[in-house]
């Protein structure tokens, strides 16, 4: 019996690894290199995204549908790739820090290149903490 587990990675195989589901951010001046993530993860954080994307196109679409039957049902599918995404990056992350030894590490995230950092919470202002915020669950944890 196959798994959503299983599913995952013959989703993730299938993925090309574009620009556009590719991290944006660039390397800050405060942020530590850990190093770049190998093709397997790539795929996750790609898969996750295309998740992310489709669960929001759904979610707008339900929002102008008129029909209430189709509404419910485009509601649905949002949720259900919102979580898939949401589990998919957990699992991205925790993968993340075991590969780079980075459990010790309060705030991480994903940089353009695919660059892993770190940073330490000494020394950032309320305005980086809140910028971290607003882009948890994409650059950072």
């Amino acid at each position: 019996m196959s798994t959503w587990l299983d599913s995952i990675e013959t989703e993730a195989e299938k993925m090309v690894i574009g620009i556009s589901l590719a991290p944006s951010l660039e390397v800050r001046s405060e942020d530590n290199e850990a190093g770049e993530v190998d093709d397997e993860l790539k795929k996750f954080w790609s898969l996750a995204q295309l998740w992310e994307k489709e669960a929001k196109e759904k979610a707008l679409q339900a929002e102008y549908e008129a029909n209430i039957e189709v509404r419910e049902l485009l509601i649905e599918q949002a949720s259900c790739l919102k979580q898939r995404h949401d589990a998919l990056m957990e699992i991205f992350w925790i993968s993340v820090r075991d590969t780079f030894d980075l459990w010790e590490k309060q705030m991480i995230g994903i940089r353009k290149g695919w660059i892993i950092v770190w940073k330490s919470e000494k020394g950032c202002s309320i305005f980086e903490v809140l910028d971290d915020l607003f882009r948890r669950g994409h650059e950072q944890e």
